[in-house]
Order: C-alpha cells, then sequence, then structure tokens
C-alpha cells in the first residue's frame, strides 16, 4: 500500500491528478484497516492519518 502509489505518483504530473490519487489510496486504506483488523475506529483513523502524513510528505519533496 506505500510502495504502489509512491511509484505512481513518481510518474503523474499535475497537482490535482497527484491529489486526486492519493485521495482513493487512502479511502481504500481506510476501508481495509476498517473490514481487515480488530482495530478501534480510533486506531483505524490514526492508522489512515499516518499513512495520509507519508504520502503528503512524498507530495511535498516530489515538486
Amino acid at each position: 500500500m506505500l510502495v504502489g502509489p509512491l511509484w505512481i505518483l513518481a510518474y503523474i504530473d499535475g497537482m490535482r491528478s497527484r491529489l486526486s490519487i492519493i485521495t482513493v489510496v487512502i479511502a481504500i486504506f481506510q476501508a481495509l484497516v476498517a473490514i481487515g483488523t480488530r482495530a478501534s475506529p480510533a486506531e483505524a483513523l490514526a492508522a489512515t492519518a499516518a499513512y495520509s502524513a507519508v504520502l503528503m510528505v512524498f507530495l511535498q519533496t516530489s515538486n
């Protein structure tokens, strides 16, 4: 879930396209955490926030 989006973002131009990809991947990650684990809603939100932060840092450093 981390390596794939990073490679996709490396080859996509345009901020809107990158933000769209990040939004979709974050939604998929949230769904997988909610469905695939026994995490409480707060834990799932914390995991998703951390994952989002990693993707956003990559977005900022690639510009």
